[in-house]
């Protein structure tokens, strides 16, 4: 397993790179942001789009083998389901080095590409951002880079084809009792930052910096949004980041630290009335749900936050009854638009 350092290294040392997912609309494609910053660094860069002829000012081609002269590395850039048709394209052209992108969700990784990739010789790094490591790195993808890591997401480290030959049984193994061992420290991370029930000043530093980036909707799943109410004794607006768990065509928000935090009794003390942010602001009415409603919310809840799993006491594979009863302990609050009362307009 190559540092991931290590692997980044190797990877930014090609010249020429193409980035697959380069679209016509760049706002809020990752692809394009590293399509732009490999070009501002100095690389020979090329776009890969079946259905343009020209992205970002540049010309752009339908897959690799339309490249003229042919690329060193690629950049995967497209949904996940369409990572192996480019790994089996990189592995008939000879290239050696590929990296999936993904800072959050499921990105464009794909298991099967990974597989398929190592298994015919490629260095295949599946997930994480080019962006994150020098010499394309920003200040704002080193913090992200940083939050991941604080938060357990790090970027991983890469298994290239060679090393993965002839060990995969040792290598799985392996990979089992290290990714255990990574949770175990991770939950004991996580519950350290909330030792007392309440976020200690590392847990709100990174509070403060993922509320910005959720808010803005930089970089990260529409499930994750910031949370804004006043303050029940100053009126002054708090905002919170958290996790939205969609259930049933429903969305709800979960208090994964218990009845006494901070945001819940001001949610309450607010009757309810609240903002979510995720790139736009959305009047909210979040009303608590029964206790005997609650499971299969919360079981939904940490299939989609890792980072609670330290503080509820149940596998997120168990059974309902589990959830069941340790229900009246979390608080869950249904989420509806909150379109005002036309009895409060004049006229």
């Amino acid at each position: 397993m190559l540092p991931m350092r290590q692997a980044a290294s190797q990877f930014l040392a090609n010249k020429r790179i193409a980035v697959t997912g380069v679209s016509r609309t760049p706002k809020g494609h990752g692809a394009n942001v590293v399509y732009q910053r490999l070009r501002d660094r100095g690389y020979e860069v090329v776009a890969i789009n079946p259905n343009a002829d020209r992205v970002e000012g540049d010309a752009c081609y339908p897959d690799l083998r339309s490249v003229p002269g042919g690329v060193e590395a690629v950049v995967i850039g497209t949904r996940p389901e369409s990572a192996e048709a480019t790994m089996r394209e990189c592995v008939d052209l000879g290239i050696k080095d590929v990296w999936m992108h993904r800072l959050y969700g499921a990105g464009s990784v794909s298991k099967a590409a990974t597989r398929y990739g190592r298994q015919h010789g490629i260095t295949v790094i599946d997930g994480g951002c080019p962006l994150m490591f020098d010499p394309t790195a920003d200040p704002g993808h080193k913090l992200l880079r940083f939050v991941a890591t604080m938060r357990g997401r790090p970027p991983s480290g890469c298994e290239c084809g060679a090393m993965a030959k002839g060990r995969r049984g040792s290598l799985m193994r392996g990979t089992t009792d290290q990714t255990r061992n990574a949770a175990r420290r991770l939950h004991r991370f996580d519950r350290w930052m909330y030792r007392s029930g309440r976020p200690n000043r590392l847990a709100r530093l990174l509070n403060r910096i993922s509320a910005i980036q959720f808010s803005a909707g930089i970089l990260a799943p529409n499930h994750w949004v910031t949370l804004e109410v006043p303050g029940r004794r100053t009126g002054r607006l708090i905002s919170f980041p958290l996790v939205v768990a969609d259930y049933q065509g429903e969305r709800y928000l979960v208090a994964m630290l218990g009845q006494n935090v901070n945001w819940v009794r001001n949610v309450r003390a607010a009757g309810g009335r609240a903002m979510l942010r995720h790139g736009r602001r959305e009047a909210v009415r979040l009303d608590e749900v029964d206790p005997g409603a609650r499971a299969p919310i919360l079981r939904r809840y940490l299939a989609l936050a890792p980072g609670a799993r330290a503080h509820i006491p149940v596998d997120r594979r168990a059974l309902l009854e589990e959830f069941d009863r340790i229900a009246a302990q979390i608080p869950v609050f249904r989420v509806t638009a909150d379109r005002p009362d036309p009895r409060d307009t004049d006229g």
